[in-house]
């Protein structure tokens, strides 16, 4: 019935996953109690567990000592009368030395799809490290998908990358992009997005583009378009502007809308820092004959 098909968050998943099992285990105990509920603690941690009528639940926690630090972990979990599991796990381990590292996962599975999430963090004594973030989630309704990086150098530079990706009945989008930071280059970023959404009567569109550095300054391309109609008429539109430091502001628009007799409204606006301002609106008639345009 599922199907954990990213190899990246094989190991965040089988935290969770294994998290969530211990669930079965423990709730073998809970039917043994009369009160549904089971609590067993020791030295370095704790271990709860519950059962209900429509679900059951566990949890637990605590820290060992270890080479050199210590570690302390954390997970709980639940199953549904549905079948459905749902578990979350970590594991940290903190150095003498003052690094630390972490794992993490979270899984989610239900009989209309699943979700996955895993983080992994490492951070060295003279602060430099990396985190990552990886998850998916894929239902009946629409798919997504997460990727993120972040990491650290010994001088404090700095890169970061991340992308996200979405799919539904209705449409889609996805954003990419990613960034630099130092004390001599100062930051550095780009960023892209687009989306496309549909439906019965008409559909969007937008596509944005971002960047900053320190000697180009801060840039934008943006387009923004969509149509719909009815048994009425139709309209459709399109925008696009853009930015930089050297060109100024500039933008041209223009939406068409089409009455249920044939008959037109064009309008249309630009602007840039050479030309200044122009509008204009032409209106024609079922014949294609231009006509006065009534408000």
């Amino acid at each position: 019935m599922f199907n954990v098909k990213s190899p990246i968050l094989c190991r965040g998943a089988s935290m969770a996953l294994g998290t969530a099992m211990l669930v079965v285990t423990t709730t073998a105990m809970v039917a043994e109690a009369q009160s549904g509920r089971v609590i067993a603690r020791g030295d370095r941690g704790v271990v709860a567990g519950v059962s209900g009528a429509e679900a059951r639940a566990a949890r637990a926690r605590g820290c060992t000592p270890v080479a050199e630090g210590q570690a302390c972990g954390s997970s709980a979990g639940i199953i549904g009368d549905d079948g459905a599991i749902a578990g979350r796990a970590s594991v940290s381990e903190f150095g003498e030395d003052g690094s630390f590292d972490r794992e993490a996962g979270a899984l989610l599975l239900t009989p209309n799809g699943e979700a996955v999430r895993s983080l992994d963090s490492e951070i060295n004594p003279d602060g430099s490290g990396d985190r990552s973030i990886d998850g998916y989630a894929e239902f009946e309704s629409g798919s997504a998908e997460r990727a993120s990086l972040i990491s650290v150098d010994e001088s404090g530079n700095v890169v970061r990358s991340g992308e996200t990706a979405g799919a539904g009945n209705l449409g889609a989008l996805s954003t990419e992009g990613g960034g630099t930071y130092s004390d001599d280059a100062g930051l550095d970023y780009a960023r892209e997005s687009e989306a496309a959404f549909a439906g019965d009567n008409g559909a969007v569109y937008a596509d944005r583009e971002t960047a900053y550095d320190q000697d180009a300054g801060f840039a934008l391309e943006s387009s923004v378009g969509g149509a719909a109609s009815n048994e009425n008429g139709s309209v459709q539109g399109q925008s696009n502007s853009s930015f930089n430091k050297d060109d100024g502001y500039a933008v041209e628009r223009g939406v068409t809308v089409e009455n249920s007799e044939g008959g037109t409204l064009d309008a249309s606006l630009s602007y840039d820092a050479d030309v200044g301002l122009d509008r204009d609106v032409v209106c024609t008639n079922a014949n294609g004959e231009t006509v006065a345009c009534v408000n």
